[in-house]
């Protein structure tokens, strides 16, 4: 069903690395530039040991330049899209809630799914609370919403207030978003945001990256930033849900969520420890 989706994922890699060029730039190109410059200042000089140690450091470099760039070919947004479907366990007809940040291409596969249903995508994007640089260059290339398209309704909201009424949606869906919040209460009061949105009984399906000990040996300080996904896990737990399904996926790079907001009766249940 994913057939007609037209950006290959060579293209969506290349999309990422425009969208961190700086870090592309800066990192692996001025690294090497600065290990080819003291190369040859040793070359000229006779200063023979540093030649051998600036030849491993290019290898070390080009690995991790190799690395990031199947990061980015991980990351494919098509196979995210289809997981988030299957979790969800979503039906044509239904009707959901995606909350993303303006980068327009998850909201869109997902509406593509849906013949008589609704996706109602939000948007929660703040320059303040979400200064990341190489976001406000993916929302920037992402352009506008499909808005033409009678499935998709697109809403402003914000970490504090979703535009929505209490209890109205059975499934939300998020994807890539709470690590763009720098502050863990930011994440925290969006989660609540979502937990007052959903119905009782209603599901998150939540992928995020994830640090774990595999992807470090592989990777190493591409990876060192990401959470673990004990964090994911106690933020979820935290806000009140009931993770009903963890798994990692895309290589052990991300992290995939089910967490349900639990029905009344649950609860009481929970309390009295039954």
């Amino acid at each position: 069903m994913w057939s007609d989706m037209s950006e290959t994922p060579i293209q969506a890699t290349l999309r990422q690395v425009y969208v961190h060029w700086p870090a592309y730039l800066v990192g692996y190109g001025g690294g090497a530039l600065l290990a080819l410059v003291v190369v040859f200042i040793s070359m000229q000089r006779q200063w023979w040991g540093f030649i051998p140690l600036m030849l491993a450091f290019l290898l070390l470099l080009a690995y991790f330049f190799a690395a990031s760039l199947w990061v980015a070919y991980q990351k494919n947004e098509t196979a995210a899209t289809l997981i988030l479907l299957t979790w969800a366990q979503l039906q044509p007809t239904d009707s959901f809630a995606h909350i993303d940040l303006g980068r327009r291409s998850v909201g869109e596969r997902l509406a593509r799914y849906l013949t008589t249903g609704k996706l109602t995508v939000i948007d929660v994007y703040n320059p303040q609370l979400t200064p990341g640089a190489a976001l406000a260059r993916a929302r920037s290339i992402a352009g506008p919403m499909l808005l033409s398209d009678p499935r998709l309704t697109c809403l402003e909201g914000s970490i504090d207030l979703l535009p929505l009424p209490d209890k109205s949606m059975l499934v939300v869906t998020m994807i890539y978003t709470l690590p763009e919040f720098w502050q863990q209460g930011d994440q925290e009061q969006l989660l609540q945001e979502i937990y007052r949105i959903l119905k009782p009984g209603g599901r998150l399906i939540l992928l995020e990256q994830a640090r774990q000990p595999a992807n470090i040996m592989m990777l190493g300080p591409l990876v060192w930033h990401w959470p673990a996904a004990a964090h994911w896990q106690h933020l979820l737990q935290k806000t009140g849900f009931t993770i009903r399904k963890q798994e990692m996926i895309q290589a052990g790079l991300t992290v995939a969520f089910r967490a349900d907001k639990p029905v009344q009766f649950q609860n009481r249940q929970l309390d009295l420890r039954f």
